[in-house]
């Protein structure tokens, strides 16, 4: 197989010469059609749609390869069955590689008092919650399936948090929390908190940057938490 080409199989014929040490699996041609890229790339994971872009029999293929941190390529083939496409159509390959994607997160409606200000903690487990705070751990949380990120800061009066973005960089196997705070321009400050409940991450509470950004034109202030 050629990499980032699409194989357009309509039949087990056209299937077999793809198919290796094992039997071809059970198709419906009839309905049917499948369709194959290969790689050669550290993949992490692969996100694939399939789009009817015209009336002349035209498709489009998206595959979002996101790639990993291991430092031999391995080979990949991802197949992709969906309703029958004729024979003389034509489908576009569209292929993104990235090392980054988000990862999803659950606030969580509280803070705590003993953090440091402008610092972001990486919470594992019930002993490192009581190493910030006087308060029993929540039970609510699996510390062996989920993490707690807490921030704590100083700005002025009358800001709120308008965007949270947390994202994992796979080739590094680094995580950067994006923070976007709104300020009204109130000149009493106040003190704020962010906590956030996220897939187990296996970090040692490190922080290795921690960037603001001020846009003079824009009541808006960035801060990135790259750990």
């Amino acid at each position: 197989m050629t990499a980032d080409s699409v194989y357009i199989i309509n039949s087990s014929t056209e299937l077999l010469p793809f198919i290796t040490g094992s039997s071809p699996p059970n198709i419906d041609f009839g309905e049917n059609t499948l369709l194959l890229v290969y790689g050669n790339e550290n993949v992490s994971d692969i996100a694939k749609n399939v789009q009817f872009i015209s009336k002349n029999k035209e498709y489009k293929l998206n595959m979002k390869v996101l790639l990993g941190d291991t430092t031999i390529p391995q080979q990949w083939c991802a197949a992709l069955l969906v309703p029958k496409i004729p024979q003389n159509a034509i489908v576009i390959l569209s292929m993104m590689y990235s090392c980054e994607d988000t990862i999803p997160f659950t606030v969580y409606p509280f803070g705590f008092a003993g953090l440091k200000n402008d610092s972001l903690y990486v919470i594992n487990s019930p002993a490192e919650w009581s190493s910030i705070t006087s308060s029993p751990p929540d039970t609510i949380i699996d510390f062996s399936n989920y993490t707690l990120l807490c921030i704590r800061s100083w700005y002025p009066y009358q800001m709120y948090i308008e965007d949270t973005i947390l994202l994992k960089n796979y080739c590094t196997d680094k995580y950067t929390l994006n923070v976007t705070i709104y300020d009204k321009g109130a000149a009493m400050p106040q003190v704020w908190y962010l906590s956030i409940i996220v897939p187990k991450i296996n970090k040692t509470n490190i922080i290795s940057t921690r960037e603001e950004i001020i846009d003079e034109l824009s009541p808006r202030i960035k801060i990135k938490y790259t750990f």
